[in-house]
């Protein structure tokens, strides 16, 4: 209403000083001039009015709608028995020859740092219960495997080439790989082995909670680390 009101005020002095200024003995270039202003103010004028009545250049609203599928839900049991934290420089280089003769580089300089946790499925566990004899015997002890892997990456560089430029899909791989970087280092670490001592610690405090002996024990620590079907397929 204030754009509204302003604008008929300059509409009605325009109108009053414009018969005036023609009556005076002025240049005709200046009369022209004077005419273009008026114009161009009212063009200005026009809009103003149209954006209060209209919604013109009104600020642009977002909408976002989600919908959640369950896909499937089973029972696990998986028991976390280390955690480890990872750093990893990851340095990316990439150059196309247009032509055959033209080159162009693409760089990325990503820092990961990721939250690795390892334990074992119990599912995979087996073993014979002697309530007799008060012993538990291990057959089978599932191997380490990485439950999960949080990254969190940091683009330090992001070059893009003439032409040869980074897209959506070339991120993903960059992700993808930088993970895959992560979890090789875990294997060559110690966090399989802590794990695997861990979890021999805990078997033998179940045992006993139970009063029983714990037999085949040696078969926990005896498995190199394992990646679960989640992350091989990543």
């Amino acid at each position: 209403m204030n754009y509204l009101i302003g604008g008929i005020l300059i509409l009605a002095l325009l109108l009053w000083i414009l018969p005036r200024l023609l009556r005076q003995n002025r240049p005709p270039m200046f009369n022209v001039i004077f005419l273009i202003s008026g114009l161009l103010l009212g063009l200005a004028l026009a809009w103003i009015v149209l954006k209060g009545k209209w919604g013109f250049g009104k600020a642009d609203e977002t909408t976002i709608q989600s919908n959640t599928i369950v896909q499937s839900i089973e029972r696990v049991f998986k028991v976390v028995t280390a955690e480890g934290h990872f750093s990893e420089v990851y340095e990316y280089e990439n150059t196309t020859h247009t032509l055959s003769f033209i080159p162009s580089t693409k760089k990325a300089l990503i820092v990961v740092n990721a939250k690795v946790l390892m334990g074992f499925d119990f599912k995979k566990l087996k073993v014979e219960i002697d309530e007799s004899d008060k012993s538990i015997k291990i057959l089978s002890f599932p191997e380490p495997e990485i439950l999960s892997v949080e990254p969190d990456l940091r683009y330090y560089s992001l070059e893009n080439g003439l032409l040869n430029k980074f897209s959506n899909k070339d991120l993903t791989m960059l992700q993808a790989d930088a993970k895959a970087k992560i979890i090789a280092s875990v294997s060559k670490s110690d966090l399989p082995a802590i794990a695997q001592k861990q979890m021999h610690a805990l078997m033998l405090e179940l045992a006993d909670l139970r009063q029983m002996a714990l037999q085949g024990e040696d078969k926990i620590i005896q498995a190199p680390l394992q990646l679960n079907s989640a992350q091989q397929s990543q």
